[in-house]
């Protein structure tokens, strides 16, 4: 009797590992929640980072630790961007910390420059005249 249950028990085992081997992983991709921000995986389930990313008509910037830049400011080069609380680079007048900026339809910053009659000087932000 105790050989039939020692049989019985590895056959079960068998199964269970031959089940947990056999089942496919699926690598992560899109965005994923991690539960205080948002990555990023492309369809090879590779993490994003550091990177730009387009989906759709919007614009993000991923971050070096693989999180989506929400409600900041970033610097690429010379130019800079501002993303919203959805991650979005936003375009048009916006206004940040009490000041207005004006962005591109490419989401680029205006500096130093007349938009219609409004002047944005070399930090963005539009002087009243």
């Amino acid at each position: 009797m105790r050989g039939k249950r020692r049989s019985a028990g590895l056959t079960i085992l068998t199964v269970v590992f031959f089940l947990i081997v056999t089942v496919p992983a699926y690598a992560k991709t899109g965005w994923v929640y991690n539960g205080s921000a948002w990555n990023y995986y492309s369809a090879d389930g590779t993490l994003a980072q550091d990177q730009w990313l387009k989906d759709g008509d919007s614009l993000f910037w991923i971050q070096g630790d693989g999180t989506m830049l929400v409600s900041e400011w970033h610097q690429d080069g010379k130019t800079w961007y501002w993303f919203d609380a959805s991650g979005c680079a936003v375009t048009g007048w916006q206004q940040i910390n009490g000041k207005w900026y004006y962005f591109f339809e490419d989401h680029t910053m205006a500096v130093s420059q007349y938009i219609n009659s409004y002047y944005v000087g070399k930090d963005g932000a539009w002087i009243q005249q």
